[in-house]
């Protein structure tokens, strides 16, 4: 998750875009939701951030449109280099998984509606975020989401190593905050899913 002092503007955006965007704080979704079988309690326990990058510091450098559909906040070479590390640090603990291999480094900022056009859409997004914006992310978060989309949080890790566990639920779509975004996945993902730590 995003360091909430350093993101007003993509808030703003979030706010008109993203319905959850009340309920769930910016974030960068590193891994999607997994069957609670595979993604368990245990999992953040022991993941070693260390000889990762530092997120401390990352570059959002544009504003893209996402298969006609979502607005999404993308960094610059080098921050979807630091994130792609972490994402493949991830599944590498992670073994067996369906995630793809089109992973793509973004923050979403929501979803485009049919009343504007998606060119509209990007320029209100400009408005708001002046670009490149740098952003610090503090957190990798892990949720489990249930039937009616309600999720769970599992596992919450600084990103200077340091795990601890804070239960907490919330009410959001199924793109999880921890792994699956609420804003990233599609309204139809599966329920009784575990989204995997995705950094907000």
């Amino acid at each position: 998750m995003a360091s909430p002092s350093s993101t007003q503007g993509i808030e703003l955006v979030r706010a008109k875009f993203d319905p959850l965007a009340k309920k769930l704080p910016a974030h960068v979704t590193l891994v999607f939701p997994e069957p609670a079988t595979v993604v368990t309690k245990e999992f953040l326990k022991g993941f070693s951030t260390q000889e990762l990058p530092s997120l401390e510091s990352v570059t959002f450098s544009s504003v893209i449109v996402h298969e006609e559909m979502y607005l999404w906040l993308v960094p610059d070479e080098e921050g979807r280099q630091k994130i792609s590390a972490w994402q493949g640090a991830l599944l590498s603990k992670l073994g067996e998984h369906s995630q793809g291999t089109d992973f793509v480094p973004h923050l979403t900022l929501g979803y485009i509606p049919r009343s504007i056009t998606p060119e509209d859409a990007v320029t209100f997004a400009k408005t708001h975020i002046t670009l490149p914006m740098t952003l610090s992310l503090e957190k990798l978060l892990l949720e489990e989401f249930a039937e009616n989309q309600i999720s769970a949080q599992v596992e919450l890790i600084a990103l200077n190593g340091i795990s601890n566990s804070a239960p907490h639920s919330s009410t959001g779509s199924p793109s999880g905050s921890s792994s699956g975004s609420p804003s990233d996945s599609p309204p139809d993902t599966p329920p009784d899913s575990t989204s995997a730590p995705s950094q907000s």
